[in-house]
């Protein structure tokens, strides 16, 4: 969804493109309806990349619901429809912070993963003066879908499995972005502090399962 939604940069006729990542969008929330959540999200990250105008928001509305159309023609006709209902009540039904399940391994690697994000993210606005408006808009979403996903895994820590992939697609390129514009032997220093704290993330990850 991030390649349809990023490929709408200033397009007069990108309603084709936010059909496309709302469809990859509502396919994930099938999965986990509470995703839905972050919908306003997808429609704040196409007005940060100047493709909102009145066909792209109906174009996005649909692709939205095309999904459900067939999920729930599907339910209807095998006599599923209790079933889904279930399902999509998850949109509602909340455990406002239950961490009594999660590991330490599980909070070395969730407070790591911030703690990169953030400092990339401080990296990017000391340096935002370099980058092209493009580039700026886009990290702009990038950040934006990083911050709520780190928000969810604080309200819902008990759906991490599917909030940390997400958040870790954010800190990656925030944390990319720091490691290829640093120069200094200030951020040399850091970032070497970081990778060997990744290491050690992974191997207590790895030694856990």
């Amino acid at each position: 969804s991030y390649f349809a939604l990023f490929s709408s940069y200033q397009l007069e006729n990108s309603a084709s493109h936010a059909y496309v990542a709302f469809l990859y969008f509502s396919l994930a929330t099938l999965m986990l309806p509470k995703l839905l959540w972050l919908a306003p999200i997808y429609w704040l990250s196409m007005y940060i990349l100047r493709s909102v105008n009145p066909r792209s928001v109906c174009a996005s509305v649909l692709g939205l619901l095309t999904p459900y159309w067939i999920v729930g023609a599907f339910a209807y006709c095998f006599d599923k429809m209790p079933e889904m209902l279930q399902t999509l009540s998850q949109f509602y039904t909340f455990r406002w912070g239950d961490y009594s399940h999660l590991t330490p391994t599980v909070w070395v690697t969730v407070c790591l993963a911030f703690v990169m994000f953030v400092i990339g993210v401080l990296d990017f606005f000391a340096r935002i003066y370099m980058d092209k408006n493009r580039t700026r808009n886009l990290y702009y979403v990038i950040i934006l879908h990083g911050f709520a996903y780190f928000l969810l895994l604080i309200l819902q820590p008990i759906n991490v499995q599917v909030f940390m992939p997400l958040a870790l697609v954010s800190t990656s390129i925030m944390a990319g972005h720091y490691v290829a514009n640093g120069a200094t032997s200030a951020s040399n220093i850091l970032t070497i502090i970081i990778s060997v704290a990744i290491i050690i993330s992974f191997i207590l990850n790895a030694w856990i399962l």
